[in-house]
């Protein structure tokens, strides 16, 4: 199922640390996020991308258009 919908399965009981290392760099790219616009006028708003405990950089447009 996961080669279906574009993942991936690590067995863990067999090298659980090559497993875990193959999930920790198939996580560690990019992400495209999607949010409901919220009620209010059309035009130009600004929004904030952040990590919540974590360590990285965000590279991400600081407003949108509707």
């Amino acid at each position: 199922m996961s080669e279906l919908t574009g993942g991936t399965y690590q067995k863990t009981h067999i090298l659980p640390s090559l497993a875990m290392d193959r999930v920790r760099r198939a996580i560690s790219g990019r992400y495209v996020l999607v949010f409901k616009k919220p009620d209010g006028p059309r035009g130009q708003h600004t929004i904030e991308v952040r990590l919540a405990a974590r360590k990285g950089e965000i590279n991400a447009r600081r407003y949108y258009d509707d």
